[in-house]
């Protein structure tokens, strides 16, 4: 696409999607619909990735970004239908240390290294909006996040949050409150729970072990791998859901990433771009990435 005739990649038109989640899309006008994507080269202000699927968020002033580990971050009160919940630093959206959303932070939670039942866990995952989860793993606590207690959950499996199980009121706070015992780790399944809530999404687009040129850069003194793929001035709208319901990156990546400028990511049933085994910096600018997941 160019400045002046950007290209839009959407849902089909015959099939909008649901009204709740038109009231915050700002359609655009004037721009035509394509199935294929138009390439061009860019350059400029790579972003260093020292783990192979590591979250890049907010990389410049121009970038507004939500990426592979992280679901959006959010501050909203609690109350509200958005997730209390969410899976950060694991290799996914979909695996990771659980964190509840209480009173204006977010808490790591451990259980005294009693382990969690099915339905606590599948009802964790629920909450995110796929089709129910398992243990993953303990995770050490190694960063500052606050912390919370909660041994037993005692989910009965009907909760639209996990904060509805009949136990929640046994939850603990405060300094010291998990002493030494590390964190719940849980993996969700990646399949959407409610298909007619994403029937008019679609899947996204994937770049798999694209070709590469090598690069010097810092005078001549680093090489790096440089992608021979781009896209550019593109919106991609509405995206995230595979043909059989499954969690789908809106935009996604094996092997080095392309080239990303001036695109707009929105509403995305899942994350709005994951980049798995880069082995090279990602480069994105002048870039919107919000409202996914």
């Amino acid at each position: 696409g160019t400045e002046d005739n950007r290209i839009v990649m959407s849902a089909a038109l015959s099939k909008p999607p649901p009204e709740k989640r038109l009231n915050s899309y700002d359609n655009p006008t004037g721009n035509s619909f394509y199935s294929t994507v138009q390439y061009a080269t860019v350059t400029e202000n790579i972003i260093p990735l020292s783990d192979p699927q590591q979250d890049m968020t907010d990389a410049d002033t121009n970038l507004n970004a939500t990426m592979s580990l992280n679901r959006r971050k959010r501050s909203e009160p609690e109350g509200t239908d958005l997730p209390t919940v969410r899976l950060v630093e694991g290799p996914s959206p979909l695996v990771g240390r659980l964190q509840i959303f209480h009173r204006g932070h977010w808490r790591s939670v451990c259980s005294n290294s009693r382990n969690w039942t099915l339905t606590d866990m599948q009802t964790v995952c629920r909450e995110l909006g796929f089709t129910g989860g398992e243990y993953w793993t303990w995770v050490d606590h190694l960063n500052d996040t606050k912390q919370l207690l909660w041994e037993k959950p005692q989910c009965q499996g009907l909760e639209k949050h996990v904060k509805d199980c009949s136990n929640w009121a046994g939850r603990q706070l405060g300094a010291g409150v998990c002493d030494h015992h590390p964190n719940v780790g849980l993996r969700c399944d990646p399949f959407h729970r409610f298909p007619s809530q994403v029937e008019h999404h679609w899947r996204g687009i994937r770049f798999e072990n694209a070709q590469h040129r090598e690069i010097y850069t810092h005078e001549n003194t680093l090489r790096i791998k440089e992608s021979l793929s781009s896209l550019k001035y593109v919106d991609i709208t509405y995206a995230g859901v595979g043909t059989s319901y499954n969690a789908s990156s809106a935009v996604e990546s094996i092997g080095v990433p392309p080239l990303l400028n001036f695109l707009r990511i929105q509403h995305s049933a899942y994350n709005g771009i994951n980049i798995t085994n880069p082995t090279t910096a990602a480069s994105i600018r002048n870039s919107t990435i919000s409202y996914n997941g």
